[in-house]
């Protein structure tokens, strides 16, 4: 097991994940509760210039957002080691999963011919750290790698191309349609629509308007837990992802939103 990989349960991932989500709602931090300019980029990887998606995405924005945090950039402890940087005392990480893509599919790893057991888990955990929770953030601010205002621009060519406008309102409804179109409970409708509104308006890093009324959000989210709440909450994400997705395909998005700024290249130690 590498440094970054955590031994913590499916259960504790998923519990931790409602958890937050709860916390946000409840205490009106959820910044798709909020009217207003959107307070973070997208969550990436500033080292290997990823996006984060899925549930993972997710779970990093609620934990920015619970945290107060501005800034969407997020290293894996082994990197935070790799680079000799160092974390503020106090600090906690925020856990993401791994999924073997092979996970539904059989018991056993193809290329490895092992059973996938407690010791090779189909599902494994990393910590991620928010750079604001390093040491040398007022140091590295301004420095690195940055979310390419070019790849925004495609995706918002994309989402014209999919929902043939570009009327913006018109594509947050869309998007808040087909965010609930697999989902059964009144409720978490609710939920994955103005999820899947406001994740699209941060994707293009725009001013939010929620659609429902505060106390009828909030309600509806206590009444949206457990299994109910993952799931709503992946709809509205792949509900967006394929939107901005090349042809709705989401397989055949593997662009990277981060490119490597001159300066980070002549300066790889604190490139991020």
């Amino acid at each position: 097991m590498s440094i970054s990989e955590k031994n913590i349960t499916d259960e504790q991932f998923y519990k931790k994940f409602e958890r937050t989500y709860q916390n946000l709602t409840l205490t009106g931090k959820a910044p798709w509760l909020k009217e207003g300019k959107i307070e973070r980029d997208i969550a990436y990887n500033p080292v290997s210039g990823v996006i984060f998606k899925g549930v993972n995405a997710l779970m990093l924005e609620m934990s920015a957002a619970e945290q107060g945090y501005k800034e969407s950039r997020w290293i894996s402890e082994s990197e935070v080691n790799d680079l000799k940087l160092r974390v503020r005392p106090g600090q906690n990480p925020t856990p993401i999963a791994y999924i073997n893509r092979y996970a539904h599919a059989t018991d056993v790893h193809p290329s490895t011919g092992k059973a996938f057991d407690k010791d090779h888990p189909k599902q494994k955990y990393y910590h991620m750290y928010n750079i604001e929770q390093l040491r040398e953030y007022p140091m590295i601010r301004e420095s690195g790698m940055t979310l390419d205002n070019a790849i925004v621009q495609e995706k918002i060519r994309r989402v014209v191309l999919n929902t043939r406008t570009n009327n913006f309102p018109e594509i947050l409804d869309r998007v808040s349609c087909a965010a609930e179109e697999k989902i059964k409970d009144d409720k978490a409708k609710i939920v994955a629509q103005e999820l899947a509104r406001y994740r699209m308006t941060q994707e293009f890093k725009g001013n939010f308007i929620p659609s429902t009324p505060k106390l009828l959000m909030k309600d509806a989210s206590i009444k949206t837990h457990g299994a109910t709440l993952l799931t709503t909450m992946y709809h509205a994400e792949v509900a967006k992802d394929r939107f901005i997705s090349k042809g709705m395909n989401l397989e055949n998005d593997k662009v990277r939103t981060v490119t490597k700024t001159r300066q980070n290249e002549q300066n790889r130690g604190l490139s991020l």
